[in-house]
């Protein structure tokens, strides 16, 4: 076996790992998401707020880094996983009962 030179195998920084076709069908899957998301959001009559809020909780939580760095490893994973999907689970559980209950 020999040594790889650096670089070699490396994606230019310019480019991404996926390209062309593929990369455009995965922006309008992301999209279609994004849009039967905030579609389904506003058919269930959540409060808009916790939209912005579900995406900025994760940039808030990186201020427990202020604190240093054992105070913010502690606080900033908790809140960018499980945190932020139980803050947008569960009015949405709620919801989905109260609208499934009136069909």
């Amino acid at each position: 076996m020999t040594a790889s030179t650096p670089g070699e195998g490396a994606v230019p920084s310019g480019e991404g790992v996926v390209v062309g076709a593929p990369r455009r069908w995965l922006s309008i899957e992301g999209l279609v998401l994004l849009a039967g998301a905030l579609i389904a959001y506003g058919i269930l009559g959540q409060p808009w707020w916790i939209v912005p809020a579900g995406i900025l909780v994760p940039d808030i939580a990186m201020g427990g880094y202020l604190a240093g760095t054992r105070p913010g490893a502690h606080v900033a994973p908790s809140w960018s996983s499980g945190g932020n999907a139980r803050m947008m689970y569960r009015p949405s559980l709620a919801s989905f009962a109260a609208y499934g209950a009136r069909m």
